[in-house]
């Protein structure tokens, strides 16, 4: 069947090497923009955030030390 150059969302870009290694780039970049062309928005009426992720955190759960069930969702809400 060959090479995969897209399933499930992502695309893939396989590159060769001359020392006989292969590499692959995974993206979800066309999927994105296939989303927001379905939704009917363009890249001008679009803003990007960054995650709140940060290295080295786990993000497994959620702290709920000193914090009410709004917080937490609110939190919660923001990982998703």
């Amino acid at each position: 069947m060959g090479q995969v150059s897209y399933f499930l969302g992502i695309e893939f870009t396989w590159h060769n090497h001359p020392d006989g290694n292969v590499s692959v780039n995974l993206t979800q970049q066309s999927f994105t923009e296939n989303l927001l062309d379905i939704l009917g928005y363009s890249s001008s009426t679009t803003s990007t955030f960054t995650t709140p992720y940060q290295a080295g955190l786990s993000i497994d759960s959620i702290p709920t030390i000193l914090m009410t069930s709004i917080e937490h969702d609110k939190l919660r809400l923001q990982y998703q």
